[in-house]
């Protein structure tokens, strides 16, 4: 028999679970020929943090709706019918969205199925949870990955899979967002929540959630609780983030940018102007009228400006009622232009070695106008705000404004988007170092390979399959984009499987101390 191809995962994440199910496509001959080791940090597989045990409490909301959610073993709404499963609360059923728990048990249920499925066609995996791999090494032996076991393995290929880094980069002083529980059961007074991002939404719905009821009275949300307790919502712009938009109109816009894109355009600013504005000037010629003679910079900054100054209720009541007329308005249409122009894009080299707008100022301008609160979110946060629990402030928050408030009932927690740490675990830094990179934002990557890191003119056989990862992916991900990652990989697995194997068996040694 010939000898297998040997191939680790880095986390089990939605990209890992959507990759496994691409698995299935292949013969048990093929099967056969490959052996897989996933090593998932957590003891929850197939959900990644999103949908992992800390950030589902019961009624946070997700951006998808079931038919936003790639079919695995079988279609969601399916298996939602199968497990019998309700919604938590009656005024749940008002949502058009799916819990986060609920997306989290659908993936942990396909994982399981989906594993016992390869094992029996013949492939050799295996699944080490609770396993950090805490750095990387190229040797004559393949791929050292050393683990917090102590141990180490080698591979002849590796797949990066982690999601988003872990980052210590929380303000002094304050609490990290997940798990709501943490601090929502606390008998406190005051919550002060850093950022209203999606992040920091799920705080203060979680904490309404955790202290009290909503409940529906003449067809209106209403909140009730019989603690006395206030949340204040602090952002640089003092506002929220947009009304959630179907993913039927960013389909529509994506396969308009797709059928107008140019494969000539020699640089991003250029894409910009001839593709992004065209479609501005067609589909929402008031803002075009706004930002046809800015960059693309400028115009996010200007957009983002249009934030200031604006009061955050009224803004949000004028959306929700907007939304309800007509969700095609120039004001609805333009963050669903953005998200499909900068998809439409990716698939044209020359624009994505234009490293240009990939600068963190430009991610978080993009982050900010493509990120969307389900409607549900919305109505939840009005009534808080209706109940006297909730105001939001323009304002930025720094270490010395927490330092001085020391009330023993107060709390500052940071939603700014961090996730939490985890010790010694791998990251881009120590990848760059290994392969003798500067940094992994100035990394060559092949895009035909799975993403795979070439360094020094030499393909690397390490392959980052997080979104999160790539510089030229300005998007703010979403299972879509796993699902894009994931078949990427299935195609290049596909192919190695086709040439001979390296090494035979897998190395298991001490590492030194």
């Amino acid at each position: 028999m010939s000898a297998r191809h040997i191939l680790a995962i880095v986390g089990a994440g939605p990209t890992t679970l959507m990759f496994l199910n691409e698995l299935l496509q292949l013969t048990t001959a093929l099967l056969r020929n490959l052996d897989i080791t996933v090593f998932e940090a957590s003891d929850s597989p197939g959900r990644g943090f999103a949908f992992g045990d800390d950030a589902i409490h019961p009624c946070l909301l997700s951006n998808n709706t079931p038919d936003e959610i790639p079919v695995l073993t079988m279609p969601f709404s399916q298996w939602y019918r199968q497990e019998n499963r309700k919604p938590e609360k009656a005024e749940d059923v008002h949502s058009n969205v799916v819990t986060r728990a609920a997306i989290g048990a659908y993936f942990s249920f396909s994982y399981k199925v989906i594993f016992q499925k390869l094992i029996e066609r013949g492939l050799a995996i295996r699944h080490e949870k609770n396993t950090v791999v805490e750095n990387l090494k190229r040797c004559t032996q393949g791929i050292q990955l050393s683990l917090n076991s102590g141990n180490s393995e080698y591979f002849e290929k590796v797949f990066i899979n982690y999601g988003k880094e872990r980052s210590d980069g929380t303000l002094n002083n304050t609490l990290l967002p997940y798990p709501v529980a943490r601090y929502a059961n606390a008998s406190l007074k005051t919550y002060n929540v850093i950022g209203t991002s999606l992040t920091g939404i799920d705080c203060v719905t979680g904490i309404a959630h955790t202290r009290g009821a909503f409940t529906y009275h003449n067809n209106k949300l209403v909140y009730d609780s019989p603690e006395k307790w206030t949340v204040n919502l602090f952002s640089s712009h003092g506002t929220f983030p947009r009304i959630w938009y179907s993913s039927h109109y960013k389909g529509f816009l994506s396969r308009y940018f797709t059928r107008h894109a140019n494969p000539t355009y020699y640089c991003f600013d250029n894409a910009y102007r001839h593709l992004f504005l065209g479609a501005l000037q067609r589909f929402a010629p008031g803002v075009f009228c706004q930002v046809k003679t800015l960059s693309f910079k400028e115009a996010l900054d200007f957009m983002a400006g249009d934030e200031h100054g604006v009061d955050p209720w009224q803004k949000l009541h004028i959306e929700l009622f907007s939304g309800q007329l007509s969700p095609y308005s120039d004001y609805a249409l333009w963050p669903v232009l953005l998200e499909a122009f900068l998809e439409a894009i990716e698939t044209i080299q020359i624009v994505v070695q234009d490293h240009s707008p990939a600068t963190r100022e430009v991610k978080r301008l993009i982050a900010f106008h493509t990120a969307a609160i389900p409607v549900h979110s919305c109505e939840k946060l009005q009534a808080l705000h209706r109940a006297g629990r909730l105001s939001i402030r323009a304002k930025k928050i720094r270490s010395e404004d927490i330092v001085h408030d020391k009330s023993p009932d107060t709390v500052f927690i940071d939603a700014r988007g961090n996730l939490p740490p985890i010790n010694n675990c791998l990251n881009t830094d120590k990848i760059a170092k290994a392969l003798g990179i500067a940094s992994m934002d100035k990394a060559k990557l092949c895009r035909e390979q799975a993403y795979e890191i070439v360094a020094n003119g030499e393909a690397s056989a390490i392959h980052l399959g997080s979104a999160y990862l790539i510089p030229d992916k300005l998007n703010t991900p979403g299972l879509d984009t796993c699902q894009d990652m994931a078949k990427s990989q299935f195609l290049h697995i596909k192919n190695w499987l086709a040439k001979p194997a390296v090494i035979t068996h897998i190395n298991k040694i001490p590492t030194a101390t």
